[in-house]
């Protein structure tokens, strides 16, 4: 059986009252100042089947003086994935090697949450998606 997927576009974006505003194509994160960090949620829904482990985290983005560092899945209050984001100023994937729990059959759904960083006092984060893979394609 192949791969499912889940995800949700950008304007599902959740984060600081004046730091997130939305446009058609997502979500854009305003900077808190340069040297700050700021931390947004995305909530995805489960997927159908929740047989598979996640085996891989994409984020379509795009950073202006401004990169996502850090990502965490949760499933309800659970930390399923955390990883550090090694370029996170432009499109990335990132691929647990530890698969550390299943998606829940519960009727709750996944967040994801994830630190961006600013180096400047007008850079901006746009997020226009987040998808979660679970198993294999």
């Amino acid at each position: 059986m192949g791969a499912t997927y889940t995800s949700a576009g950008g304007s599902a974006v959740v984060g600081e009252k004046d730091r997130v505003t939305y446009k058609p194509q997502g979500a854009v994160v305003s900077s808190p100042g340069s040297g700050k960090t700021t931390t947004v949620y995305i909530p995805i829904t489960n997927p159908s089947t929740q047989q598979d482990p996640l085996t891989k985290v994409s984020v379509e983005c795009k950073g202006t003086a401004a990169s996502a560092t850090d990502l965490v899945v949760y499933f309800g209050n659970t930390s399923a994935y955390s990883d550090t984001v090694p370029n996170g100023s432009q499109d990335f994937d990132l691929v647990p090697n530890k698969f550390q729990l299943q998606a829940d059959a519960k009727p709750y759904g996944i967040d994801v949450s994830m630190d961006v960083s600013f180096t400047s006092d007008t850079g901006t984060f746009e997020i226009y998606s987040v998808t979660l893979q679970f198993g294999s394609p």
